[in-house]
Protein backbone atom coordinates (compact mmCIF):
# COMPACT_ATOMS: atom_id res chain seq x y z
CA UNK A 1 0.00 0.00 0.00
CA UNK A 2 1.43 3.02 -0.79
CA UNK A 3 0.12 6.41 1.06
CA UNK A 4 0.92 9.68 2.27
CA UNK A 5 1.46 9.52 6.54
CA UNK A 6 1.31 13.34 6.60
CA UNK A 7 -2.37 13.99 7.57
CA UNK A 8 -1.94 10.83 10.16
CA UNK A 9 1.36 13.01 11.72
CA UNK A 10 -0.84 16.13 11.91
CA UNK A 11 -3.55 14.38 13.94
CA UNK A 12 -1.64 12.11 16.60
CA UNK A 13 2.19 11.53 15.30
CA UNK A 14 3.75 14.47 16.35
CA UNK A 15 4.72 15.83 19.88
CA UNK A 16 6.36 19.15 20.95
CA UNK A 17 7.58 19.51 23.95
CA UNK A 18 8.89 22.87 25.22
CA UNK A 19 10.90 24.05 28.59
CA UNK A 20 12.76 27.54 28.93
CA UNK A 21 15.11 28.46 31.74
CA UNK A 22 16.21 31.48 32.47
CA UNK A 23 19.17 33.32 34.46
CA UNK A 24 23.42 32.82 34.86
CA UNK A 25 24.76 30.68 37.08
CA UNK A 26 27.67 30.56 38.74
CA UNK A 27 30.20 27.20 38.60
CA UNK A 28 33.75 25.93 39.39
CA UNK A 29 35.52 23.49 37.70
CA UNK A 30 34.78 21.24 34.46
CA UNK A 31 32.58 19.11 34.49
CA UNK A 32 30.11 17.98 7.83
CA UNK A 33 26.67 18.88 6.97
CA UNK A 34 25.18 21.09 4.09
CA UNK A 35 27.40 23.89 4.01
CA UNK A 36 29.41 22.66 6.58
CA UNK A 37 30.73 23.32 9.68
CA UNK A 38 30.16 25.21 12.77
CA UNK A 39 29.07 29.28 12.92
CA UNK A 40 31.57 31.41 12.24
CA UNK A 41 30.55 34.93 14.09
CA UNK A 42 31.98 38.15 13.53
CA UNK A 43 33.52 38.81 17.03
CA UNK A 44 36.22 37.47 19.18
CA UNK A 45 36.57 35.60 22.41
CA UNK A 46 35.89 38.15 25.64
CA UNK A 47 39.15 37.71 28.22
CA UNK A 48 42.02 38.00 26.56
CA UNK A 49 42.29 34.15 25.18
CA UNK A 50 40.31 32.66 28.18
CA UNK A 51 37.78 30.40 26.36
CA UNK A 52 34.01 30.91 27.10
CA UNK A 53 33.47 27.47 28.19
CA UNK A 54 36.07 27.77 31.10
CA UNK A 55 35.09 26.49 34.71
CA UNK A 56 31.67 24.59 32.78
CA UNK A 57 30.88 21.39 31.96
CA UNK A 58 31.40 22.28 28.34
CA UNK A 59 34.73 22.79 28.65
CA UNK A 60 35.02 18.91 28.01
CA UNK A 61 32.93 18.95 25.19
CA UNK A 62 33.56 17.88 21.75
CA UNK A 63 33.62 20.95 19.21
CA UNK A 64 31.26 21.35 16.74
CA UNK A 65 29.88 18.25 14.94
CA UNK A 66 32.85 15.92 16.14
CA UNK A 67 29.83 15.56 19.12
CA UNK A 68 27.32 14.03 17.05
CA UNK A 69 27.84 10.44 18.26
CA UNK A 70 26.33 7.99 15.32
CA UNK A 71 26.34 4.21 16.46
CA UNK A 72 28.21 1.97 14.02
CA UNK A 73 25.71 0.93 11.26
CA UNK A 74 23.54 -2.11 11.76
CA UNK A 75 20.80 -4.34 10.29
CA UNK A 76 17.37 -3.56 12.45
CA UNK A 77 14.79 -5.82 11.54
CA UNK A 78 14.08 -5.68 8.01
CA UNK A 79 16.25 -2.20 7.48
CA UNK A 80 19.66 -3.28 5.94
CA UNK A 81 23.12 -2.05 7.55
CA UNK A 82 22.69 0.64 4.22
CA UNK A 83 19.40 1.55 4.81
CA UNK A 84 20.58 2.54 8.28
CA UNK A 85 24.19 4.17 7.52
CA UNK A 86 21.75 6.59 5.12
CA UNK A 87 19.34 6.91 7.56
CA UNK A 88 21.96 8.57 9.87
CA UNK A 89 24.13 10.16 7.60
CA UNK A 90 21.06 12.28 6.92
CA UNK A 91 19.83 12.75 10.04
CA UNK A 92 23.38 13.95 11.37
CA UNK A 93 22.89 15.90 8.26
CA UNK A 94 20.18 17.92 9.50
CA UNK A 95 21.47 18.40 13.01
CA UNK A 96 24.37 19.67 11.47
CA UNK A 97 22.33 22.19 9.32
CA UNK A 98 19.72 23.04 12.33
CA UNK A 99 22.45 23.55 14.80
CA UNK A 100 25.70 24.35 13.37
CA UNK A 101 25.04 25.74 10.16
CA UNK A 102 25.77 29.30 10.33
CA UNK A 103 23.01 29.71 7.50
CA UNK A 104 20.52 28.68 10.09
CA UNK A 105 22.53 29.80 13.69
CA UNK A 106 23.63 33.19 12.51
CA UNK A 107 21.70 34.05 8.95
CA UNK A 108 18.55 32.43 10.40
CA UNK A 109 17.76 30.73 6.98
CA UNK A 110 15.65 27.69 7.54
CA UNK A 111 15.35 26.96 3.19
CA UNK A 112 18.54 24.80 3.12
CA UNK A 113 17.55 23.18 6.40
CA UNK A 114 13.48 22.18 4.92
CA UNK A 115 15.22 20.77 1.72
CA UNK A 116 16.54 17.82 3.77
CA UNK A 117 13.23 16.21 4.68
CA UNK A 118 11.01 14.65 2.57
CA UNK A 119 8.62 17.21 0.49
CA UNK A 120 5.34 16.35 2.70
CA UNK A 121 6.89 17.14 5.49
CA UNK A 122 8.75 20.18 4.83
CA UNK A 123 5.19 22.04 5.35
CA UNK A 124 5.08 20.63 8.82
CA UNK A 125 8.19 21.33 9.82
CA UNK A 126 8.16 24.74 9.01
CA UNK A 127 4.93 25.29 10.55
CA UNK A 128 5.24 23.17 13.67
CA UNK A 129 8.55 23.04 14.52
CA UNK A 130 9.92 26.30 13.43
CA UNK A 131 7.60 28.44 14.53
CA UNK A 132 6.44 29.92 17.90
CA UNK A 133 8.19 29.11 20.59
CA UNK A 134 11.91 27.60 20.50
CA UNK A 135 11.45 23.27 19.72
CA UNK A 136 14.91 22.07 19.29
CA UNK A 137 14.71 21.50 15.85
CA UNK A 138 16.98 24.08 15.09
CA UNK A 139 19.18 26.77 16.54
CA UNK A 140 18.52 30.32 15.36
CA UNK A 141 20.40 33.16 17.41
CA UNK A 142 18.69 36.50 17.52
CA UNK A 143 19.14 39.52 15.82
CA UNK A 144 21.71 41.68 17.27
CA UNK A 145 23.43 39.08 19.14
CA UNK A 146 27.15 37.75 17.94
CA UNK A 147 28.77 34.18 18.96
CA UNK A 148 32.56 34.02 20.37
CA UNK A 149 35.22 32.64 17.86
CA UNK A 150 34.62 29.48 19.60
CA UNK A 151 32.51 27.27 18.22
CA UNK A 152 29.68 25.58 19.69
CA UNK A 153 30.17 22.42 22.12
CA UNK A 154 28.10 19.57 21.69
CA UNK A 155 27.67 16.09 23.43
CA UNK A 156 24.99 13.45 23.88
CA UNK A 157 24.35 10.43 21.95
CA UNK A 158 21.88 8.83 18.77
CA UNK A 159 19.86 5.12 18.87
CA UNK A 160 18.17 3.51 16.15
CA UNK A 161 15.82 0.93 16.33
CA UNK A 162 12.50 -0.19 14.31
CA UNK A 163 8.89 0.95 15.00
CA UNK A 164 6.00 1.96 13.17
CA UNK A 165 3.23 5.19 12.94
CA UNK A 166 -0.19 5.18 13.51
CA UNK A 167 -0.91 3.79 10.63
CA UNK A 168 1.10 0.91 11.22
CA UNK A 169 3.52 1.76 8.73
CA UNK A 170 7.43 0.60 9.16
CA UNK A 171 9.81 3.14 10.19
CA UNK A 172 13.55 3.40 10.61
CA UNK A 173 13.04 5.46 14.05
CA UNK A 174 16.13 7.22 15.16
CA UNK A 175 16.17 9.35 18.50
CA UNK A 176 19.02 11.79 19.11
CA UNK A 177 19.41 13.43 22.72
CA UNK A 178 21.89 16.31 22.53
CA UNK A 179 23.35 19.12 24.37
CA UNK A 180 24.43 22.08 22.39
CA UNK A 181 26.38 24.91 24.21
CA UNK A 182 26.73 28.42 22.83
CA UNK A 183 28.99 31.11 23.15
CA UNK A 184 28.09 34.77 22.95
CA UNK A 185 30.72 37.98 22.97
CA UNK A 186 30.17 40.31 25.83
CA UNK A 187 31.85 40.93 29.07
CA UNK A 188 32.13 37.53 31.33
CA UNK A 189 32.06 37.88 34.82
CA UNK A 190 31.23 34.63 36.09
CA UNK A 191 31.79 31.46 34.29
CA UNK A 192 29.48 30.44 32.05
CA UNK A 193 27.36 33.51 31.94
CA UNK A 194 27.51 34.41 28.16
CA UNK A 195 26.64 30.70 27.46
CA UNK A 196 23.16 29.20 26.04
CA UNK A 197 22.70 25.88 26.38
CA UNK A 198 20.07 24.10 24.62
CA UNK A 199 18.74 20.21 25.60
CA UNK A 200 16.74 18.93 22.70
CA UNK A 201 15.36 15.42 21.71
CA UNK A 202 14.50 14.73 18.66
CA UNK A 203 12.78 11.51 16.84
CA UNK A 204 13.58 11.35 13.45
CA UNK A 205 11.43 8.49 11.03
CA UNK A 206 12.32 6.88 7.59
CA UNK A 207 10.04 5.20 5.39
CA UNK A 208 10.58 2.25 2.98
CA UNK A 209 10.75 3.95 0.11
CA UNK A 210 7.92 1.12 -1.47
CA UNK A 211 5.36 2.12 1.22
CA UNK A 212 5.12 5.72 0.60
CA UNK A 213 4.17 8.01 -2.27
CA UNK A 214 7.57 9.98 -3.66
CA UNK A 215 6.80 13.02 -1.47
CA UNK A 216 6.93 10.94 1.54
CA UNK A 217 10.31 9.18 0.65
CA UNK A 218 12.94 10.80 3.00
CA UNK A 219 13.78 12.11 6.73
CA UNK A 220 11.01 13.14 8.64
CA UNK A 221 10.87 14.97 12.10
CA UNK A 222 8.22 13.29 14.52
CA UNK A 223 8.70 14.84 18.08
CA UNK A 224 10.58 17.48 19.55
CA UNK A 225 11.43 18.09 23.16
CA UNK A 226 13.54 20.78 24.40
CA UNK A 227 14.79 22.76 27.52
CA UNK A 228 16.92 25.86 27.32
CA UNK A 229 19.18 27.37 30.07
CA UNK A 230 20.48 31.09 30.18
CA UNK A 231 18.31 32.45 28.00
CA UNK A 232 17.34 36.05 27.45
CA UNK A 233 13.76 36.31 28.96
CA UNK A 234 12.75 38.53 25.82
CA UNK A 235 13.60 35.34 23.66
CA UNK A 236 11.91 32.96 26.09
CA UNK A 237 8.55 32.22 24.17
CA UNK A 238 10.55 32.86 20.50
CA UNK A 239 12.39 31.06 17.88
CA UNK A 240 15.54 32.75 19.00
CA UNK A 241 18.35 32.38 21.89
CA UNK A 242 20.37 35.69 23.04
CA UNK A 243 22.25 35.04 26.63
CA UNK A 244 20.60 36.58 30.24
CA UNK A 245 21.65 39.83 30.67
CA UNK A 246 23.54 40.88 33.84
CA UNK A 247 20.08 41.97 35.47
CA UNK A 248 17.72 39.03 34.81
CA UNK A 249 16.77 37.37 37.74
CA UNK A 250 18.25 33.89 38.48
CA UNK A 251 17.05 30.74 38.10
CA UNK A 252 16.51 29.00 41.42
CA UNK A 253 18.48 25.69 41.93
CA UNK A 254 21.13 24.50 39.96
CA UNK A 255 21.77 24.61 36.85
CA UNK A 256 24.76 22.16 36.47
CA UNK A 257 22.40 19.73 35.34
CA UNK A 258 21.37 21.30 32.05
CA UNK A 259 25.08 20.06 30.83
CA UNK A 260 24.32 16.31 31.03
CA UNK A 261 22.50 15.04 27.93
CA UNK A 262 21.31 11.89 30.32
CA UNK A 263 19.22 13.97 32.61
CA UNK A 264 15.46 14.47 31.66
CA UNK A 265 14.04 18.31 29.78
CA UNK A 266 12.90 19.40 32.46
CA UNK A 267 13.05 22.87 33.84
CA UNK A 268 15.24 24.40 37.10
CA UNK A 269 13.54 27.97 36.76
CA UNK A 270 11.41 30.60 34.30
CA UNK A 271 11.24 33.07 32.71
CA UNK A 272 8.60 35.39 34.56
Amino acid sequence: MVVSPSMIWRICGGLLVVVVIAGAWALTGPGNGPGGGSPQPTGSASGGGASPYDGTPAASFAVGAAGIAMPAPRAVKNWSVDQVSRAQQNVKAALVAGHLDPRMVVDRQVNGFLALFAEADQGDVRDTFLTGPLTGAAIRTAPGTTLAAEQPRVSGATTVDASVDDSGLAVLEIDTNYVWVYPFTGESKKPGDRLVVVHDQLRWWVYHRADVKPTSAGLWLNHSAASVTNIDCAYAGKQFIAPAPPDQKRVAGSTRDSFNPDNPVAPVGTCR
